[in-house]
């Protein structure tokens, strides 16, 4: 069985969909504060965090929190719980603030390394946009 896990690096925003048909809103535990390093724990899975922190309602796409990776932090990011397969991975970006940016969504198969299967740039992106990525490509 393979195990694929997910590593979304530099964006400012997130509402996650996976194939499995699961989707992480990032609402919970209420205890999640300031920036993060380490594991938390949501209603999907153990996520890994690398400098994130629990952005307010007022810059979520939808519900009370979103994820706002820390830019100016070398190797800042978030890597999803392993899942078994995946079809579509689909979530909400934007640059709260000024300047420029790449996010590269990167996938680990069964710990073989990390491997990039696409960049974004959100360079001005300053209202939620949707993107999206068939990973069975």
């Amino acid at each position: 069985m393979k195990k694929i896990y997910l590593l979304i690096i530099l964006f400012a925003f997130v509402s996650v969909s996976f194939g499995q048909h699961w989707t992480e809103s990032f609402e919970n535990p209420d205890t999640w504060s300031g920036y993060t390093t380490g594991t938390v724990t949501f209603d999907s899975g153990a996520w890994e965090f690398v400098s994130v922190y629990p952005e307010a309602a007022s810059a979520s796409f939808d519900g009370s929190k979103a994820c706002r990776i820390n830019d100016d932090i070398a190797g800042a990011s978030i890597v999803s719980p392993a899942v078994n397969s995946v079809g579509t991975i689909s979530f909400y970006y934007h640059r709260p603030f000024g300047g420029t940016g790449t996010f590269s969504l990167e996938k680990n198969v069964n710990g073989a390394g990390w491997v990039v299967l696409t960049t974004q740039n959100f360079d001005a992106v300053t209202s939620p946009t949707q993107f999206s990525y068939d990973l069975k490509n």
